[in-house]
């Protein structure tokens, strides 16, 4: 098992982590192995934690550049522990059960946070406060017909192993490896045919789009004429209504960048997505500094998920920043382009930090929580596995555009993503800086990918 170092900036307040500090005697007290601790301060280049199950803080001075002292987050079900206990005779105390298992004696488990459980004072008043860790064992009471339960107190956890480093990301592929290889397409002289034949109703679209709107488009047919728009819509539900069978050309609105979808961000963006997404046969012009301009032209030639997918795309540079940023700080992580889009599609920030834990809505492009392994293989081949025989013109119809990959039982992968950012409270995650998020998610994805031999 694999962990990453962690810096100050990526520890948040109140979480969980292993530490270890030689000139520290609690945090030393299992070698290098490290501690249990929850995080208690942080204050520029120093923190203060707590052991697990104890009160007492005590300091790590300049963790960042120390090289004996480190933190690690907790690999989620996966952190291999034993308990030393002071004395096996007093509360929570060992029985004769446990002893023959050989608890008292370094037996190795798997720890669960879910397992933590503090003592009430209804449960009891003298022992109210302590923290214990209620562990579901492998053997079975046989009047239960259960497995038993083992009491432990958190302060007599250790983490079993000595961590195994996974090295940087950076560090791994070479400081400026990383190159983002989508050269953008530029209007080509058969463009300029399109536009010119079009040209009526691009001026139309243009002086009646309202681009704060969420959406704003309207329908064109094989002459070029407008026979249908949606000047302000909440989405591109009207794709469906009035003269979509008739339509042979969309003009959809593209909202200006904001400091949250910076002018690069947009434009790799517009530039992947029109130019080399598995959704690109649906634009005709691929010309980022052109659509900013004037707006997508998407064709009613392909399918109506093709469509609408389209549409919906595009609206998440404004709807959903937080999907771009996370395509654009996945790509630059040296992940392909249709991966990073993907699971791109998942980040989500709040607080100025990130997490993979974002939801699927009808304005969402993929409904992650029901993709399996094909449905992701699907879309980073470019295979569509679900949509309408018939074009847009003839069908518009695009019900199923959140599953034209196909469905099935959700990847496991989406799941270890979602765990990136901290332990779970009642607001979520709690999420890390972007460059660490991504870093984290690009070695999760990366794994995926060799698995699955990509």
């Amino acid at each position: 098992m694999q962990v990453r170092k962690l810096s100050v900036k990526n520890l948040v307040v109140g979480n969980m982590y292993v530490a270890y500090s030689a000139k520290n005697r609690i945090l030393s007290a299992n070698g290098n192995k490290g501690v249990l601790v929850k995080v208690v301060e942080v204050s520029g280049v120093n923190i203060k934690v707590q052991r697990l199950g104890t009160d007492k803080p005590t300091a790590i001075a300049k963790l960042d550049t120390r090289q004996d002292a480190w933190v690690y987050d907790l690999p989620v079900d996966e952190l291999e522990v034993f308990v030393k206990p002071k004395d096996k005779n007093v509360f929570p105390a060992f029985s004769a059960r446990m002893i023959r298992e050989g608890w008292d004696k370094g037996k190795v488990f798997k720890f669960k946070q879910d397992e933590l459980y503090e003592i009430t004072a209804e449960d009891s008043e003298e022992k109210a406060g302590t923290l214990t860790l209620r562990h579901e064992g492998d053997t079975i009471d046989p009047e239960e017909d259960s497995p038993y339960v083992n009491i432990f107190l958190a302060s007599d956890v250790y983490p079993a192993n000595v961590p195994e480093w996974r090295i940087p990301r950076a560090q791994r592929m070479g400081v400026g490896a990383v190159e983002v290889a989508l050269p953008p397409k530029r209007v080509s002289a058969e463009d300029k045919e399109l536009i010119e034949h079009l040209s009526d109703a691009l001026k139309v679209f243009n002086e009646n789009k309202q681009l704060e709107r969420t959406a704003t488009f309207c329908m064109v047919n094989a002459d070029g004429r407008i026979n249908g728009e949606e000047w302000h819509g909440a989405c591109h539900a009207g794709l469906s209504r009035g003269k979509g069978k008739e339509s042979k050309y969309i003009i959809s609105g593209c909202k200006r960048p904001t400091a949250y979808c910076t002018e690069e961000m947009l434009d790799l963006y517009i530039n992947y997505l029109t130019g080399y997404s598995p959704l690109a046969d649906a634009f005709l012009i691929k010309d980022a500094a052109w659509i900013k301009e004037n707006g997508y032209i998407i064709s009613g030639e392909v399918s109506a998920q093709m469509v609408a997918g389209a549409c919906i795309a595009t609206r998440q540079a404004w709807e959903s920043a937080d999907m771009v940023n996370g395509f654009y700080g996945l790509l630059h992580q040296g992940l392909s382009p249709n991966i990073a889009f993907l699971f791109g599609c998942k980040a989500t920030a709040s607080g100025g930090k990130w997490k993979f834990t974002q939801g699927a809505t009808g304005h969402t492009l993929f409904s992650h929580y029901r993709m399996d392994e094909k449905a992701i293989m699907n879309f980073v081949d470019g295979k569509v596995k679900k949509q309408n025989k018939d074009s847009y013109m003839k069908n518009t119809n695009y019900g199923g555009v959140n599953d034209m990959w196909g469905n099935g039982e959700q990847a496991k992968v989406f799941s270890q993503l979602e765990n990136i950012g901290g332990e779970k409270n009642a607001w979520g995650k709690a999420g890390l800086a972007f460059e660490d998020a991504m870093e984290q998610a690009a070695d999760i994805i990366d794994d995926w990918c060799k698995g699955n031999g990509i």
